[in-house]
């Protein structure tokens, strides 16, 4: 079994607006991107990129993420099975490159992530699988925090970010709980 932490609240999403949904313009941006990828997660069966999503609007680079706060999942002992996801595209086709980078962090400390180069203006899920280095620098599971960067590269006609989804998945803790890493032996 998995555990999945989805946005439930804002950290910040500073340069970013939403893009549809809500009544054009009523909604929190965690709860537009806190559909999860697979059926019955979320608050419905994934993501529903034509009806909500937020725009990243000339205000790009790795200042103006759009950062989220995620439900707590339990540790899970293993550094194993960390998955980042993030739906995104640039909003339209031809002009500038967009680069999107989703990046997991702990509070403010960053914990991984993933440049995607030259994105097109279809929605995508991009997704990374944590090193084992890097998940095991996870000291609390329920401080995570989920951002998406847009960066503009080179010239051509002005291009936005959009993010429709975020999700993080781990694996279920061991069965009992209380368990703790001793000398790479897990003891009860």
């Amino acid at each position: 079994m998995v555990q999945y932490a989805l946005p439930i609240s804002t950290f910040n999403d500073v340069g970013w607006e939403e893009g549809a949904g809500d009544g054009g313009g009523a909604g929190d941006s965690w709860d537009e991107l806190n559909e999860g990828h697979g059926a019955g997660r979320g608050s419905g069966s994934g993501p529903d990129a034509a009806t909500t999503y937020w725009r990243n609007t000339g205000t790009t680079g790795f200042a103006f993420g759009t950062q989220q706060n995620l439900g707590a999942v339990t540790d899970p002992v293993v550094h194993t099975g960390h998955i980042v996801r993030s739906q995104n595209r640039k909003h339209a086709s031809g002009g500038r490159q967009i680069d999107i980078t989703p990046r997991l962090q702990q509070e403010d400390t960053y914990v991984e992530g993933l440049n995607f180069p030259n994105v097109d203006n279809v929605w995508t899920v991009r997704s990374f699988t944590l090193t084992e280095s890097r998940a095991a620098t996870i000291t609390d599971y329920t401080l995570l925090r989920q951002r998406t960067y847009g960066t503009p590269v080179g010239g051509g006609g002005p291009r936005d970010a959009e993010e429709s989804a975020m999700e993080f998945e781990c694996p279920d803790a061991p069965a009992g709980g209380g368990f703790a890493h001793s000398q790479g032996v897990i003891v009860g």
